[in-house]
C-alpha cells in the first residue's frame, strides 16, 4: 500500500535530509502554527481519500532514547474525529536516538527496529482518543483503562468496528 510520510517544515530546511523527504513525496507541516492545522488537517484528508496511507509521529518530535512516550499533539485526534471509522495502527521506533542522535547527519550503525500494535478505530473526544493512542502500545487492558471502560466494553466496541 503507498504510504506517506508527514514532517515538520524544519526537516524539510534541513540537508540532506530535507531533500529526500522532498523527493520521497512527504507532506510537511509548520507545527508550531495553529492558523495553518485546518489547511494541513485537508491536505491529509485528501491523501487518506486516495487511499493512501499516512505516517505520522503524534509526538511531534524525536525523543532522546531514554525518554518515555511524549504528549501527543492533537494532530492525530483531528484526522481521526473528521474521518469516522479511519484505522490507526501504532507503531514505535526502538533505538533510533542512537542511530541517527539529534544534530548529527550521518547515522551510526545500529540495529534499529519497527512494532506495529493492532490496529485501531478510536471514538470520542478527542482527549479520550488521545488517550487510547498514547497509553495502549497494543495493550487492550492499557487502552480500556486510558478510556475508562472495561475490557469487555472496548472488545464489544472493537468487534462493532470489525463487523462496521
Amino acid at each position: 500500500m503507498p504510504s506517506v510520510f508527514i514532517t515538520s517544515v524544519e526537516l524539510m530546511r534541513t540537508f540532506p535530509l530535507g531533500l529526500f523527504a522532498r523527493f520521497g513525496g512527504c507532506l510537511f507541516v509548520e507545527r508550531r502554527s495553529p492558523a495553518g492545522l485546518k489547511r494541513e488537517i485537508g491536505e491529509i484528508e485528501q491523501v487518506l481519500s486516495a487511499g493512501t496511507s499516512v505516517v505520522l509521529f503524534p509526538e511531534g518530535t524525536r525523543r532522546s532514547e531514554a525518554a518515555d512516550v511524549g504528549e501527543f499533539k492533537a494532530g492525530i485526534a483531528h484526522l481521526v474525529e473528521r474521518q469516522p471509522g479511519l484505522a490507526v495502527v501504532p507503531c514505535w521506533l526502538a533505538n533510533m536516538g542512537r542511530t541517527l542522535p539529534k544534530g548529527e547527519l550521518v547515522p551510526v550503525p545500529f540495529i534499529c527496529r519497527v512494532s506495529l500494535g493492532a490496529p485501531l478505530q478510536p471514538s470520542g473526544s478527542r482527549a479520550e482518543i488521545l488517550a487510547t493512542l498514547e497509553h495502549c502500545d497494543g495493550d487492550k487492558k492499557k487502552a480500556a483503562d486510558g478510556l475508562k471502560i472495561s475490557r469487555n466494553t472496548l472488545y464489544n466496541r472493537l468487534n462493532e468496528y470489525k463487523a462496521a
